[in-house]
């Protein structure tokens, strides 16, 4: 026969009449409110504590540690990591198995991880991911759910899965895939934007994934569009940016979603709200116009890694920062190892 095991026990009112001293590791039970505590043998009921379990820290898509700048054009494999709490240069700490651009970045509590990309002779439709704690070289895992290869394809993040929207410049699609983060499994179809598009930005709110801008694929277009992390299904149109833009990176606080770098070399900043509906505003300038750019977002301050530049040079090694907090300029604050463009942003 199974033993029972019972507290002292009733309920609070009852317990604040009688205010007994409870010995020394005896449990108290409060009968309508669920309550316990526990006592040391001098403290009387009134000035003991409740027993409370803490509630799990909420996930949130923004980094308190580093962003990074994974790949890019020129045979590139670097996985380059820059931290959040100092600014400064950037150190290389690993390697995807072969070279890659334009992939979507995204971000799990515990590893970064690209899909897609070019070039042709690579693994179609891969997904890679490398740890955040340990670097090194990143490891194949699936791969995305289409037998077009994807890339120019927009990036997103819930807590529990991947997610891709639209890409590819020909054929170019609208389909919305995902992915879980548990465990290294193949991409699934869970819903479509509202046109066919490429060149996008990808955002992440604790609820919803948001693609910005892009070509349709006749022309540059400016819709703000959302989907649900929650349930599968296709976007809705809820704003527009201050123009049409595509290849910008995708930034975004807990509450609002940022676009910047944007093809043709436009230098604004510009923010949607997560809270409501409505369109973008502009809201601070680059250092430099850019385009093809990382982007990473850590818990203060949106940052972006290399990029295309007009002139001689085609691409860069700056790291540049602004805050979330206020609206202003970005700033300078670093250099990458190497100059990078079509590279993929995460952060931890």
């Amino acid at each position: 026969m199974a033993n029972t095991i019972k507290l002292k026990r009733g309920n609070a009112a009852a317990w604040t009449a009688a205010d007994p001293t409870l010995a020394a590791g005896e449990f108290g039970f409060e009968t309508d409110t669920g309550k316990f505590k526990a006592g040391d043998g001098s403290t009387a009921w009134s000035s003991l504590s409740y027993f409370e379990v803490a509630a799990p820290e909420a996930w949130s898509f923004q980094g308190e540690n580093y962003g990074y700048s994974v790949a890019g054009t020129g045979a590139q494999t670097d996985i380059q990591e820059f931290s959040f709490a100092s600014d400064g240069n950037a150190t290389d700490v690993g390697d995807v198995p072969s070279y890659v651009y334009r992939a979507a970045g995204h971000s799990s509590s515990e590893n970064g991880y690209t899909s897609g990309g070019s070039p042709s002779t690579n693994a179609a439709n891969r997904i890679t991911k490398f740890p955040f704690a340990s670097g090194g070289t990143a490891t194949a895992g699936g791969n995305l759910a289409t037998s077009v290869q994807l890339y120019y394809h927009a990036g997103h993040s819930s807590s529990e899965n991947g997610y891709t929207s639209g890409g590819t410049d020909s054929p170019t699609i609208s389909m919305i895939s995902k992915f879980p983060f548990s465990t290294d499994a193949n991409a699934a179809d869970v819903g479509d934007l509202l046109v066919d598009i490429f060149g996008a930005a990808g955002h992440s709110s604790p609820e919803y994934g948001y693609t910005t801008g892009g070509i349709d694929p006749v022309s540059a277009v400016n819709t703000i569009q959302k989907f649900p992390f929650a349930a599968d299904g296709d976007s809705t149109d809820v704003g527009d940016l201050t123009v049409s833009k595509y290849y910008g990176a995708g930034l975004n606080s807990d509450t609002a979603g940022y676009y910047v770098k944007g093809a043709p070399f436009l230098s604004v900043i510009e923010k949607f709200s997560f809270a409501s509906d409505e369109n973008a505003s502009n809201i601070g300038n680059l250092v430099f116009g850019a385009a093809s750019t990382a982007g990473s977002s850590s818990t203060s301050s949106g940052y972006t890694a290399g990029g295309y530049i007009p002139g001689p040079v085609t691409q860069t090694t700056a790291i540049d920062k602004f805050s979330f907090s206020t609206d202003s300029d970005a700033a300078s604050v670093g250099t990458l190892v190497e100059a990078a463009r079509n590279n993929s942003g995460c952060q931890y």
